[in-house]
């Protein structure tokens, strides 16, 4: 293998290893309350993002659509979301946190912040800026590619038809 490739190899490693820790060290610090990093970035969107819809909060939080239905379908009976029809698209389904929703927030968000400090706590303070403007620039929409993986169960024609 080239340097260039153990190089590539290496990178890739260590910021999935870097991703699990920082899931982990959340995750830990969540779990006492019984809330996930998924309803903490749910919660979060539908206080700060205005009227989302729920394809918008899928994107957004990087979570399947199904996946995002349950557990609106969940948060929706301990109501702390509610969904209603946008008045002016009935296609779209919006999501808006209840004051119980809110109040889960700011219980939660203390948590999140102690699991990241405390991964984090390594770094100086230009470090951590540093990482952060690194991450920003190679998360940009822009610069990678839009690829869709093959996804089981599709006929090929079907798949180079939904190719950009």
């Amino acid at each position: 293998m080239s340097e260039r490739e153990l190089s590539a190899y290496r990178l890739a490693r260590l910021i999935k290893k870097a991703r699990r820790q920082v899931t982990n060290a959340i995750r830990a610090e969540l779990e006492p309350i019984g809330v996930s990093m998924s309803i903490v970035q749910l919660m979060k969107l539908a206080i700060s993002g205005g009227d989302l819809s729920q394809l918008e909060v899928a994107q957004e939080i990087e979570l399947e659509p199904g996946a995002l239905c349950r557990l609106l379908g969940d948060l929706e009976e301990q109501k702390l979301v509610t969904r209603r029809r946008d008045p002016e698209d009935k296609r779209r389904v919006l999501v808006t946190a209840t004051a119980t929703g809110s109040s889960l927030l700011a219980r939660a968000q203390p948590r999140v912040l102690a699991g990241v400090d405390g991964m984090f706590s390594r770094l100086t303070r230009a470090e951590q800026g540093e990482l952060c403007r690194l991450l920003e620039k190679l998360t940009r929409a822009e610069a990678a590619p839009k690829r869709r993986a093959p996804v089981v169960g599709r006929t090929r024609r079907r798949q180079k038809e939904l190719q950009p």
